[in-house]
């Protein structure tokens, strides 16, 4: 046997070792001749074109011996590098450029889960249209976006799937399809598709932009639903210009504080939750039959402004020290804006500049001190009715109201100053005892009751 069929057995042998298969005969005979070549050497390897020397009987330099052994480590070098690229080649695609989810096998990976497992820190996701089964925990700070139609790349859960812990005072757990673990992960442009493929938010600041929820979470039914998104562990989110359509709205939990700003609600309940004082709810659309529109769940110094929302039992249900201004509330088939006696306990909320239209009760105010300024009521059943507490009630005006425009009942003992009540049914009627204080400045016209 000679040198040469003992260097092809070596090369041989070296890439089967590797995982790399029998290689074809013509490329261990290419890698060969390429070893066997002549070119210039580099002067500081000048040594090895020098007869062979031996120090204490040992082969030193020059043997052909040692171009063997080089070859055979270039070899191997040349086999970890192949293996390496088929093991990382994904990983360096991400490098380059987003980690791409399809499911006809274009993209990088076929599946969200898979994806996410690769991904690390800063990396981006571009989801291609699919619908997509997952159940997925998601800790890093990745961004996950649609590419394509938002209504064909679609999320749901599978069916019987893991739960998590939603953040109701009982603990309930439930099914879901992304869970956002202490993550700023951000989320645009994707459909939530059935009843269980909530969205749960567990601490973080994500930014959630351009999602959909279709018929994810459940409705209110006589007592809290566990709706579409659940916001929870002093998150302070952003959910900006996502849509909720039948199902459940937004569930916040846990002192979160998250902004929502410029949201539509389709039927069904919309906000709910234990705000947390942070907590910035503004611009948003909720409309179709469904329970409260917005509903504090605990007191807060919420801010509450520029929203719209109709067609709901109750508008808004208010406590703490939350702002509450510039909304529309109308068609409630009870009360616009409700306060809840909690509402004192943080020296009492404001409820500035907002018309309320048809509503069966405009503003109720069971108790506690707080502000109602400059706020326009017509139609409906009562106006502003203040069944306790010692409000400041300033420079409203209340017309058109088929019953009473203003009410004080009940011990009452509200400061009016500037008020408009003109046209309704009634249009101030002070009841049981109650002792508002006139400072003299309201229009009332004539048609006041005192029972």
């Amino acid at each position: 046997m000679n040198e040469q069929t003992d260097l092809e057995r070596l090369v041989a042998d070296q890439l089967g070792n590797a995982g790399m298969g029998m290689p074809p005969e013509s490329a261990i005979e290419d890698t060969i001749a390429r070893a066997g070549g002549t070119r210039r050497l580099p002067e500081w390897l000048a040594l090895i074109k020098e007869p062979p020397m031996r120090t204490n009987n040992h082969l030193a330099v020059g043997s052909p011996t040692v171009r063997v052994a080089a070859i055979m480590v270039a070899t191997l070098l040349l086999a970890v590098m192949l293996a390496a690229a088929g093991a990382g080649a994904q990983r360096l695609l991400a490098a380059d450029g987003p980690i791409v989810v399809a499911q006809d096998g274009s993209g990088t990976y076929e599946t969200i889960t898979e994806a996410v497992a690769a991904a690390e820190d800063g990396d981006k996701v571009v989801v291609r249209p699919g619908t997509y089964v997952e159940a997925l925990i998601i800790d890093k700070d990745i961004t996950i976006t649609g590419d394509g139609p938002v209504e064909e790349i679609v999320i749901t859960a599978p069916d019987d799937g893991p739960s998590y812990e939603t953040g109701f005072s009982w603990n309930r757990n439930e099914e879901y399809a992304l869970a956002l673990s202490g993550s700023d992960a951000g989320l645009a442009d994707l459909t939530f598709r059935g009843e269980n493929a909530r969205l749960i938010v567990d601490g973080g600041a994500p930014a959630l932009e351009r999602l959909t929820f279709e018929d994810v979470g459940n409705p209110y039914e006589g007592g809290p639903s566990v709706q579409a998104l659940v916001i929870k562990g002093e998150s302070t989110a952003t959910v900006r210009n996502s849509s909720f359509i039948a199902g459940g709205g937004i569930n916040i939990f846990e002192q979160s504080s998250p902004l929502i700003e410029r949201n539509e609600f389709d039927t069904g309940p919309g906000i709910y939750g234990d705000f947390g004082d942070d907590t910035v709810i503004v611009d948003n659309h909720l409309f179709g039959p469904g329970q409260q529109g917005i509903d504090m769940g605990s007191p807060a110094a919420a801010t509450i402004r520029g929203n719209t929302v109709s067609d709901k039992t109750d508008g808004m249900w208010i406590s703490g020290a939350a702002v509450v201004e510039d909304n529309v509330v109308q068609d409630s088939g009870s009360n616009g804006i409700a306060v809840a006696s909690a509402a004192s306990t943080l020296g009492g909320p404001t409820i500035s500049g907002n018309r309320l239209v048809d509503n069966r009760v405009a503003i109720a105010w069971p108790a506690g001190g707080g502000l109602i300024e400059q706020n326009a009521v017509s139609g409906g059943r009562a106006g502003i009715f203040i069944g306790g507490g010692s409000p400041i009630v300033r420079d409203n005006t209340v017309e058109g109201v088929e019953g009473r425009g203003i009410v004080v009942v009940r011990g009452a003992s509200p400061i009016l100053s500037g008020n408009t009540a003109c046209g309704n049914g009634e249009n101030l009627v002070v009841i049981d005892g109650a002792t508002p204080e006139d400072d003299g400045t309201n229009q009332i016209c004539e048609d006041d009751a005192t029972e």
